[in-house]
């Protein structure tokens, strides 16, 4: 199912490409495409600026076009129900969590899942989403892109939007670098600590003073699979912990509140 609905927007993006005009129409909607015709004519007469060194539609500087000149509103007439189907073509834990991160830091927070499949690599995700405003495409795609993921396709007919993003080498939602630095010193948290690291065999973690910490730490591989969870139900003041082959990321956590770690936390590897 997935397989083939991946397929179809890649031969849909494929002959879409000949015309830019057919992608602004699907984006904007036939009524506001033919009000606004001429100026989507000149503002798109050179469509060569628009792809990419291998042929693919840039929805970045598409939309970011549409948007400078008045000509994509994303507002809504209250509160309204949206559908939204988004496709992953890799890393799908890892991309499908990232997804979330950024509708969070977008202020998308009142959605409902409808349905998730997986295939191999490959995710789909059906959700329903309760809004004043349509999830703005060009900040998802800046920040897509800002994680090594990109937007292939974008469908939109009346409340329904499909999106297909190309996550072949996303990364997790603004992780700390831990691979570059021996050393982090962590501030009160907003959220659990997320690392990024390679080629350490130790990592110990202190806890300063005023901190009840009692730890909750996982290592996760490149795509986000468990490889070790440790957790400890007393209170902590220094913990060192070794670190499983093929780690990638690390998360620290308290088991019952962040307010544990308010003094925050140092953190250095071997």
């Amino acid at each position: 199912m997935i397989k083939f609905l991946v397929s179809f927007f890649i031969v849909f993006l494929t002959l879409s490409n000949a015309n830019i005009n057919d992608k602004v129409k699907q984006l904007i909607g036939e009524t506001d495409f033919a009000l606004n015709e001429s100026l989507i004519q000149y503002l798109f007469e050179n469509q060569d600026r628009y792809y990419d060194y291998a042929g693919n539609l840039s929805y970045k500087k598409l939309i970011e076009t549409l948007e400078k000149n008045d000509l994509l509103d994303i507002k809504l007439e209250g509160q309204t129900s949206l559908n939204y189907r988004f496709i992953f073509n890799h890393n799908p834990k890892k991309s499908l969590n990232l997804l979330k991160d950024i509708l969070k830091s977008q202020g998308h927070f009142d959605y409902r899942t409808l349905n998730i499949q997986k295939e191999e690599n490959d995710l789909l995700w059906d959700f329903e989403l309760n809004t004043t405003a349509a999830i703005n495409p060009l900040l998802l795609s800046e920040n897509l892109i800002k994680h090594f993921c990109k937007i292939r396709d974008i469908k939109k007919e009346g409340n329904n939007w499909t999106i297909l993003i190309d996550t072949f080498t996303s990364d997790v939602y603004k992780p700390f670098d831990f691979v570059s630095n021996e050393e982090m010193i962590f501030k009160k948290p907003l959220k659990e600590y997320f690392l990024k690291i390679s080629k350490a065999n130790i990592i110990k973690v202190y806890s300063y003073r005023g901190n009840s910490w009692r730890p909750s730490v996982v290592f996760y591989d490149e795509e986000l699979n468990v490889l070790k969870l440790y957790k400890k139900d007393n209170f902590t003041r220094f913990l060192r912990v070794k670190v499983p082959q093929n780690t990638r990321y690390i998360k620290i956590d308290d088991l019952y509140s962040l307010s544990n770690m308010k003094k925050g936390i140092k953190v250095t590897k071997e």
